[in-house]
């Protein structure tokens, strides 16, 4: 029985999700309209970084192929890049 429990239960990706909740919950005295608004604005801000991140890497990886095509290419944009210009 205790191999079962640790083998079900004993995975931080669904323990610690649970207590970040539990915290909340008993912090904001389990009122559920609070809860509700910090769950999604702490995930509408998890979407936002996310998205920056990848707009961020997606401009900063054009740059970096457009730089070497043009050092090494003669000024062409490779194909594939996604980049305008």
């Amino acid at each position: 029985m205790k191999t079962l429990v640790v083998r079900v239960l004993y995975r931080p990706a669904l323990i610690l999700p649970l207590l970040v909740l539990t915290h909340l919950m008993v912090t904001l005295d389990f009122s559920l309209g609070q809860i509700t608004l910090v769950v999604v604005a702490k995930g509408a801000r998890f979407v936002y970084r996310w998205v920056i991140r990848l707009s961020t890497y997606t401009w900063l990886r054009c740059l970096a192929i457009s730089l070497r095509s043009r050092a090494h290419l003669g000024g062409t944009m490779p194909d594939g890049c996604g980049c305008k210009g």
